[in-house]
């Protein structure tokens, strides 16, 4: 049993044959025991504040005079579990974000969850904290990419306030932050996807943004293991090959001058969906500024594509295309 929690557990044997119940408690050092049963079928169950963890417990049989020992239970994380209390305390701070984003913090020891939500101000507590070594995560869902990351480490003593630190974010929908960009596409709004990026060397440019998830395959692999593959979800590509300044550009319909799009929507093919306007369709980016001292680059773009391959089912239209304080 887990020592921090054994007032909350209790364990009963039921007689199958008679109906017969015997409850037994754990003692401090989470081992409980059974004494003088009869022989015969039981049904084992363990119960954390009442509340059966398996429904239908486990069976065994006990021979005349026999003496059996059980497996050690292990019940860290259990969400019937009360929470373990102590006096230590977690703060930490989240910038450009809206309130209300949850944090939460697991115990490496009892393996139990903490949750908390930010204030107006972007700050979070966690107060009452057992004392030992914690993982944060920042569940900050859509609308923000991070800058220092969603994760940290703490080891919180009794009565010790610990800091986790300061964690920055942008806002995806705010023109004025790094690596910004929106366009509409099938009646929504895209914003940045979680991994941005450009590269810029007079007179070409490479421009891209996109989501990535991980698929896991269950087998497959070379050694006969699981294996596994990253997709690029949204993924978003323009390159021009004649960019000397601010101005219009058409963009030409090239490998070196296109505009693509890529997702990988159609999941029972395991294929991406590509469209871009190589064979038909039109493009134009405008470049607006292109500062050379903070490399950041700003304009607008819009694009009709086509299809680019056999999953790619009809034309996509990109209006209201805009990028600014891009990096390259």
């Amino acid at each position: 049993m887990p020592l921090f929690a054994v007032d909350q557990f209790a364990v009963t044997a039921t007689n199958t044959s008679t109906g017969v119940n015997t409850t037994a408690k754990p003692g401090e050092d989470g081992v409980y025991q059974f004494f003088d049963l009869p022989a015969g079928e039981y049904s084992i169950n363990f119960l954390i504040a009442g509340a059966k963890v398996q429904p239908n417990g486990f069976l065994l049989t006990l021979e005349p005079d026999e003496t059996r020992f059980l497996e050690r239970a292990d019940f860290r994380g259990s969400p019937l579990l009360q929470p373990a209390t102590g006096t230590g305390t977690i703060v930490g701070h989240l910038t450009n974000v809206a309130s209300n984003i949850g944090v939460s913090v697991l115990h490496k020891g009892n393996l139990q969850t903490y949750s908390a939500k930010t204030d107006a101000e972007g700050n979070f507590t966690f107060r009452n904290m057992p004392s030992g070594d914690y993982y944060g995560t920042i569940n900050i869902g859509l609308g923000y990419t991070p800058v220092s990351g969603t994760k940290f480490e703490v080891t919180v003593a009794d009565g010790e306030r610990v800091d986790a630190g300061s964690f920055l974010f942008y806002d995806d929908a705010d023109p004025g932050s790094p690596n910004f960009i929106t366009y509409e596409m099938d009646g929504r709004k895209h914003f940045r996807g979680k991994t941005v990026g450009a590269n810029y060397t007079s007179p070409n440019l490479n421009l891209w943004t996109y989501d990535t998830w991980i698929s896991v395959s269950l087998g497959g692999g070379p050694l006969g293991g699981n294996s596994s593959k990253s997709y690029q979800m949204d993924r978003l590509d323009i390159k021009l090959d004649d960019v000397k300044g601010a101005g219009t550009y058409p963009v030409m319909g090239t490998v070196q001058s296109v505009i693509r799009y890529t997702t990988f929507a159609r999941l029972s093919t395991g294929r991406p969906s590509s469209y871009n306007m190589i064979w038909a369709g039109t493009g134009t980016v405008t470049i607006t500024s292109i500062d050379v001292a903070a490399k950041t680059i700003s304009g607008t773009f819009s694009a009709t594509l086509v299809p680019e391959n056999v999953f790619a089912k009809g034309d996509k239209v990109i209006s209201n295309g805009a990028f600014a304080n891009y990096k390259y």
